[in-house]
């Protein structure tokens, strides 16, 4: 029997109520409504971490945020910012899905290998790879230029792209904003800055198109396709307000927020036509997801604890992105594969991102050589009952969580107490309960301590500021020589900014 082929979509920033299927009754998203129709929806799935590059990293190398390469976006030094990248030794879903005979593909938001470091796509397994090794140049749909491999490509029709002016709109409050993107009568968006706006290139588009043109070349031989989308991360800005254009909406943040998903639904919806196409529906795998919970509040000019009432997305959760409450980790997934995983089915199997490097070697009928955190859950895709973790853990900063069975502990830094909250009755993380269940407490910060290794780079939890610079003494920023044409590029992209 082929193997089936495998297409994993991460959507960036999305929120978990952002979907049709998920409870959203105002952003269209019909095509992965589908694929909720004819597969299997996930209610209790974790991201990696609550920010994009630690998800990322998790995701990819089957390790939770105890023991994750990556675990902050970047770390700081007296002299800027250090952004660390996958190593040689560091596992990937991708070299495990190569060692098991695939062909396999990145596009677009890569996030934990910069350029010039053994970390960049191609060198962790992917033979083909287009688009942003560095996350922050991901914050451009208009950029200068991707990468494709080990090469950078000119995009000549955004050279001038104001992006200064695209993130005062985004900080700019959705009911006194400034600095407004513009758009046509028609809805259609004019890039500022440059020379000839039906030269410019929107890299969400360039994406799609990539995607496409990857899986009808390797239609005949089994893929795995990994497709980071930018949508709907901010600073917001799409081609077109579509559906949206005339819709009475609070302000035109919330169309261009809705026109971001819809925009990636309507691609979904070009992936799959063309999967049936080429014969491929019946043996092709389609996951979808987000790499983190509630962000939109970042992107409208709100502070953290805001909410955006309109679309009424951010699920029934405490907190978002930044935050290990389940705001920030709790986030949506789907998978489809006609056959094997049961039609329109809900599972509230719970599981994390670093469980999907094993589920994957399980399905291609390979063992990892490498150390993980992960367990395989092919078993629940199939509608059965799967082996379940003892625990769950994440990290960032100070801040630690530990999800165990139903229970969910959490604290904001080693010397602050222990919050705890009963999920089966509480997911809002409205009722601390630690007071009534210290014994959960103990076992919960036993996890917290030898769940964990030390990171040399990023903060672990507990550190002083000057033990954190300390240890960090010597890097360089990006973890680029000073003279290299990377670190050059990337300091006229800060001073642009």
């Amino acid at each position: 029997m082929k193997k089936p082929n495998v297409i994993f979509i991460l959507a960036d920033d999305m929120s978990y109520a952002d979907i049709g299927c998920y409870g959203q009754t105002i952003i269209k998203t019909p095509h992965i409504d589908q694929l909720a129709a004819e597969g299997m929806r996930f209610t209790q799935c974790y991201a990696g971490a609550s920010i994009c590059g630690p998800s990322r990293c998790s995701l990819m190398t089957g390790k939770h945020m105890g023991h994750a390469r990556i675990r902050d976006n970047s770390a700081r030094l007296e002299s800027g910012t250090y952004c660390e990248s996958l190593k040689q030794e560091d596992l990937t879903v991708a070299e495990v899905m190569k060692q098991a005979g695939y062909t396999t593909g990145l596009v677009g938001k890569w996030g934990i290998g910069e350029p010039g470091t053994e970390g960049i796509p191609n060198r962790k397994g992917f033979d083909y790879a287009v688009g942003f090794w560095n996350q922050i140049r991901a914050h451009s749909y208009y950029p200068e230029y991707v990468w494709k491999n080990d090469q950078a490509v000119l995009l000549e029709g955004n050279i001038g792209f104001d992006m200064n002016r695209l993130y005062l709109h985004n900080k700019a409050h959705y009911l006194n904003d400034q600095y407004p993107n513009e758009y046509d009568e028609e809805g259609n968006y004019i890039p500022s800055g440059v020379k000839d706006p039906s030269l410019a290139v929107n890299t969400h588009d360039l994406c799609t198109s990539e995607a496409l043109g990857f899986i009808q070349r390797h239609a005949e031989e089994p893929f795995f396709l990994y497709l980071a989308y930018q949508n709907p991360h901010g600073p917001l800005v799409v081609p077109s307000l579509a559906p949206y254009t005339d819709a009475d909406f609070p302000s035109q943040k919330h169309k261009e927020w809705a026109a971001l998903i819809t925009r990636m639904d309507t691609d979904i919806g070009q992936i799959m036509n063309l999967l049936q196409e080429l014969g491929l529906d019946e043996n092709t795998i389609v996951m979808f997801g987000s790499d983190n919970g509630y962000s939109a509040w970042g992107y409208f000019g709100l502070n953290q604890d805001e909410t955006v009432p309109f679309f009424d997305h951010r699920g029934p959760f405490r907190g978002g992105k930044f935050s290990l409450y389940e705001g920030g980790l709790r986030v949506p997934f789907i998978a489809r594969w006609p056959g094997q995983i049961p039609s329109g089915t809900v599972s509230e199997h719970v599981w994390a991102f670093w469980d999907v490097l094993p589920t994957f070697a399980e399905l291609a009928g390979v063992k990892p050589a490498g150390e993980y955190d992960g367990i395989s859950f092919l078993q629940a895709l199939r509608g059965k009952s799967a082996p379940e973790h003892d625990f769950l853990y994440w990290e960032l900063g100070h801040a630690q969580a530990v999800r165990l069975g139903n229970w969910k502990a959490y604290r904001e830094h080693p010397l602050q107490p222990t919050q705890l909250y009963d999920l089966s009755k509480d997911e809002g993380e409205l009722i601390d309960l630690s007071a009534d269940y210290p014994e959960v407490v103990c076992q919960a910060e036993g996890i917290m301590k030898s769940a964990r290794t030390d990171s040399p780079i990023f903060t672990n939890p507990g550190e002083t500021s000057q033990q954190e610079l300390s240890k960090r003494a010597g890097l360089v920023p990006n973890g680029w020589s000073y003279d290299s044409p990377e670190h050059l590029k990337w300091l006229d992209d800060l001073d642009r900014l």
